[in-house]
């Protein structure tokens, strides 16, 4: 589970901490018609890293 916090004296190592792989398996299509946000989404025929 991801957790936000805010960056202070306490935990400014944290800004360190290596970045975690993940899998892409699609990507998100925003659109704005007659004023109203939608979206669609568009998954990949091969999954990658």
């Amino acid at each position: 589970m991801i957790e936000i916090k805010k960056i202070t004296v306490n935990n400014k190592n944290d800004i360190n901490l290596p970045n975690q792989p993940f899998k892409i398996w699609g990507k998100l299509i925003p659109s704005l018609n007659n004023g109203k946000w939608d979206y669609k989404i568009q998954k990949f025929a091969k999954i990658s890293q």
